[in-house]
């Protein structure tokens, strides 16, 4: 499930959440930055790996990326069906 929706029906709503507490910093290693890219693109785009690295040499000098050091986290769901 990516998204909540209202189950009119059932007078409910079908979710998912996490809630993360931690440490945020932003990465300002380049060599850094471009691994986390890197990582990045092969996790939520691996069909565009032919262009990824040529993107991320040019646009990594304008691209904020931050890493959180996670301490918890936590979630709830409510996969009720329709």
């Amino acid at each position: 499930m990516r998204e909540a929706s209202v189950i009119e029906q059932k007078l409910t709503t079908r979710y998912v959440s996490v809630l993360v507490r931690g440490t945020a910093r932003e990465i300002t290693d380049s060599a850094e930055k471009c691994r986390a890219l890197r990582l990045l693109c092969a996790k939520f785009a691996p069909s565009a790996a032919d262009h990824a690295e040529s993107t991320i040499q040019s646009a990594a000098a304008h691209t904020a990326v931050w890493c959180v050091e996670i301490d918890s986290i936590t979630g709830k769901a409510n996969p009720a069906q329709a």
